[in-house]
């Protein structure tokens, strides 16, 4: 509970004359949890209020297949929780498989997330690529950008992919005579290994740092900071992904394995292809433009415009390459050039 404080510290600090309610928006401010819980250190007053925000931002590596990177997110997680005096579980508890893999996981410690800030709303983790072993240059200077919403299972992965990007006085026009106005069945398979390539990223995803159980949660966001791909959940879909998960005697790994169930398929994806797509705003033009859109094959149709809907407003966070995929997602709705295809994926993770 906030309280008012109005006094003034004995060595004449104003600072302690701010009231609860001033200091929780200025933490609300902070977001970051690693800043936050130095904060709560501080003093007793400050681990008192630090609890009570409802907003935390948490970045975590990428995990290294190296031993020695290997836990790198778990040590970091608990010497966290550690400074705000949580009781954690062991380090033999903590390890988990996913689909036969080595990997150590921090889900066990996110769950500690409920213990310390019940007031938490909306929970951003942003995955930090320092080992480099993924390509860290081709991945940023990429044209290829995803979002995927789950709940329970499955609810939509949508892909937007370019061949490239340059400036409008390039000539978006002397370019539409060199670029196929249809694609070809190479062209559809490496969509669909692309799209499944983006499924099973945000089910790794989905199943290592995703919090269950707190009930406070109304936002959850998992993305990276090359700004490629973000898992999304809301409200209703933590509250369908909570309530099927919470059967009592699942074990933690039992419960991974049912959030991977959903991505075994048959899936349905329909794909929109534009050969030049101008962007007026940025004053640039993208060639070779794809949309695709999964989703489960017996779920009731989805009008491609609520899919692509998604990619709006997703990225533009991420420099001038994320503002493009956002008008990309814009203009593609608007094209009148854009041709459509159906496909399937008949087992995604098989």
């Amino acid at each position: 509970m906030i309280q008012k404080r109005r006094r003034v510290g004995p060595d004449g600090n104003r600072f302690d004359s701010l009231p609860d309610a001033v200091l929780l928006l200025i933490f609300s401010k902070v977001a970051d949890l690693n800043t936050l819980a130095l904060c709560s250190s501080v003093c007793r007053r400050f681990r008192l209020v630090v609890p009570q925000i409802d907003t935390v931002s948490l970045p975590l590596d990428y995990f290294d297949r190296g031993s020695s990177a290997r836990g790198s997110s778990v040590r970091s997680l608990r010497r966290i929780f550690k400074s705000f005096g949580v009781k954690l579980i062991g380090p033999r508890s903590s390890v988990s498989v996913c689909r036969s893999s080595s990997r150590v996981a921090p889900y066990d410690q996110l769950s500690q997330l409920k213990h310390r800030f019940r007031e938490l709303r909306a929970l951003r983790v942003e995955l930090r690529n320092y080992t480099g072993s993924r390509g860290d240059d081709a991945v940023r200077n990429s044209l290829t950008w995803w979002r995927a919403v789950f709940g329970s299972r499955l609810e939509t992965c949508v892909v937007l992919s370019a061949a490239s990007i340059c400036r409008t006085s390039a000539g978006a026009s002397s370019g539409v005579g060199r670029v196929r106005e249809a694609l070809s069945k190479s062209d559809l398979t490496s969509i669909l290994e692309t799209t499944k390539c983006s499924l099973v990223n945000a089910s790794f995803r989905l199943v290592y740092f995703v919090p269950r159980d707190h009930g406070g949660l109304r936002s959850v966001v998992v993305s990276d900071d090359a700004g490629r791909g973000k898992l999304c959940m809301g409200e209703e879909e933590l509250a369908s992904f909570n309530g099927s998960s919470s059967a009592k005697g699942n074990s933690a790994e039992e419960l991974r394995s049912q959030r991977l169930r959903s991505l075994r398929g048959p899936l349905r994806v329909n794909v929109w292809y534009v050969p030049v797509l101008d962007l007026p705003a940025s004053g640039r033009c993208m060639k070779r433009v794809k949309i695709a859109a999964a989703r489960r094959e017996d779920d009731r149709e989805i009008a491609m415009e609520t899919d692509a809907e998604l990619l709006i407003g997703a990225f533009g966070d991420g420099g001038e390459r994320g503002k493009a995929c956002d008008e990309a997602a814009v203009e593609m709705m608007r094209s009148s050039r854009k041709k459509r295809y159906e496909l399937k994926i008949p087992h995604c993770l098989d």
